[in-house]
């Protein structure tokens, strides 16, 4: 019931070329299944990685330095330094939440987007900010 409207849609609306493209990922479902769950677990392990896991690292590192005579910005700029040393393996989401980097190159201003919560949405110097206040 449902194929015949498939291939008038197929053939009407899609071209040969786009004709093609879906009877590739139709001939090849576990290879594309699998590419987008790699795909789907790396970027979810990165927005683990920017929610749970930096905080946490701020926190240490705040805790780590000496708080009485340093302003926020130095703090901030030493934090940076810090996370330059950071292993490869700790993705943050890029700016658009596309893909993702090592936590090592960001530039640190980078806004996060698709979160439910106010505090997940803050670029990292809010964050840290944020957390440095509560110490």
């Amino acid at each position: 019931m449902l194929a015949p409207i498939l291939d008038r849609v197929l053939y009407f609306n899609l071209g040969s070329f786009g004709r093609m493209i879906v009877e590739l990922i139709q001939n090849n479902k576990w290879f594309f299944l699998s590419m987008f769950l790699i795909y789907g677990g790396i970027i979810l392990y990165a927005k683990v990685i920017w929610s749970h896991y930096m905080p946490k690292k701020m926190y240490s590192y705040l805790k780590s330095t000496e708080l009485k005579n340093r302003s926020i910005e130095e703090l901030y700029q030493g934090w940076l330094r810090y996370r330059k040393n950071l292993p490869q393996y700790i993705l943050v989401p890029t700016h658009n939440e596309f893909w993702v980097k090592p936590a090592a190159k960001m530039t640190g201003t980078e806004q996060k987007l698709f979160y439910n919560s106010n505090r997940k949405k803050m670029n990292e110097k809010d964050c840290f900010t944020l957390i440095a206040e509560q110490l």
